[in-house]
């Protein structure tokens, strides 16, 4: 994740947000795991979603 998107991601909160360290740093590792999804299943990394759901029922 890039200073780019760090940015970006700061500048969305509300005005009146108080910026809880804990709130910023959870929301970051979260984009960051999307992040690295994505790119798994650019590289055909992903399982298909029928499979995903056959495996959780």
């Amino acid at each position: 994740m890039g200073k780019v998107q760090i940015l970006q991601l700061i500048a969305e909160l509300p005005e009146d947000t108080d910026v809880d360290v804990e709130v910023l740093s959870e929301r970051l590792h979260r984009l960051n795991q999307i992040e690295q999804a994505e790119k798994q299943l650019r590289r055909g990394e992903g399982n298909p979603h029928d499979q995903v759901r056959e495996r959780l029922g």
